[in-house]
């Protein structure tokens, strides 16, 4: 007989020492899992935890991590909102489908009874794609396919191109450091900043960054790298862990610096702490097309691409979100998954 609870921070360890586990056989716990990550959403006002645990008996054997956004005009859900793909149910493979049939019959439930107007989950990292799409396809209204890349660790060769940016880096004078101080942690805010602005690209709150650089000094779970020259923070990287997986989660550097191969110098160096932990995975998340310059510099390092979806749960009509318009949407729910803009 299972049963489901909302987890609250009373079971932080026990959560904790399940995702570690798991970890061990299944590629699908990111860092982003752990509480920590939960409570950096929440200090951010993101919106409000809403995981899920599913029980054998008194053993946590399934997890779904989630947020909640309230308005007046309804609430939603997401799987972990704000850091994007593959936060969906985690759990031993071989028993997926009935702790999945399980969550989710409680989590439609819930929303029905609470006034949600719709509900986003994205699928498991490295996930089965047509096993997930039979997982979820009595919840869903509308499927959306996404796609992200990642690096087989064991089979990374580093390139002639890479090896030769490494020592060029080397050679102009660039370090790496894991050292820690709040002057390093303004310093790379300022750089993310500028390069979010350049590029276009959504920016982390500062209170983000630093709630990361706390949890790094405490845990290992986080990990900063800072590039140096001459004294000069002049390039950043941050990321996040699992036992499995390495996540790819801020990188940034000086635009005036960018030919010093800071970005190539960092990666590297989280690439051999990764093989140090035996890490099987590295994660770069998505990129904005395959066009794109992120995606072709992942390219590079022979990283290979796969899909993964979002399954949305509408529970309002269609009508309902159009009345609302994207602009309206976008300032009730940011960071949420709630409609797909290319249907209003």
């Amino acid at each position: 007989m299972y049963t489901v609870a909302i987890l609250n921070e009373n079971v932080d360890i026990e959560l904790t020492q399940f995702l570690d586990k798991l970890s061990l056989s299944e590629n699908s716990v990111l860092g982003y899992h752990y509480p920590f990550y939960g409570k950096m959403l929440k200090s951010i006002e993101i919106g409000e935890p809403f995981y899920l645990g599913l029980y054998d008996k008194n053993e946590l054997v399934a997890f779904l991590p989630g947020f909640v956004k309230n308005q007046k005009q309804g609430s939603v859900y997401s799987s972990l909102p704000f850091f994007g793909p593959n936060a969906g149910i985690l759990c031993q493979t071989e028993n997926k489908v009935a702790y999945s049939d399980t969550l989710l019959t409680f989590l439609e439930n819930y929303l029905i009874q609470n006034n949600f107007i719709s509900a986003s989950i994205y699928s498991s990292f490295l996930a089965e794609k047509t096993s997930e799409d039979k997982l979820f396809e009595d919840f869903t209204t509308i499927r959306i396919e996404k796609f992200t890349s990642y690096i087989a660790l064991e089979k990374l060769i580093i390139s002639t191109k890479i090896a030769y940016d490494i020592r060029k880096a080397e050679k102009e004078g660039v370090s790496v450091s894991r050292e820690i101080t709040d002057f390093k942690v303004s310093e790379l805010y300022k750089i993310y900043h500028q390069n979010c602005i350049d590029f276009e690209i959504p920016l982390k709150p500062q209170k983000c960054i630093q709630f990361l650089a706390q949890e790094a000094a405490k845990s290992d779970n986080v990990t900063f790298y800072f590039a140096e020259l001459e004294g000069k923070i002049i390039g950043a990287l941050i990321m996040i862990w699992s036992k499995a997986v390495a996540s790819y989660y801020l990188p940034c550097s000086l635009n005036e610096f960018r030919t010093y191969q800071s970005n190539t110098l960092l990666i590297n160096a989280a690439i051999e702490e990764a093989k140090n932990r035996n890490i099987k995975i590295w994660n770069w998340e998505s990129s904005p097309s395959v066009e794109s310059g992120v995606y072709k510099f992942k390219k590079k390092w022979g990283s290979e691409d796969t899909t993964y979806n979002i399954f949305l749960k509408l529970l309002k009509n269609e009508d309902f979100f159009a009345d609302l318009g994207k602009e309206k949407i976008s300032e009730l729910y940011p960071n949420f998954f709630v409609f797909p803009f290319n249907k209003l």
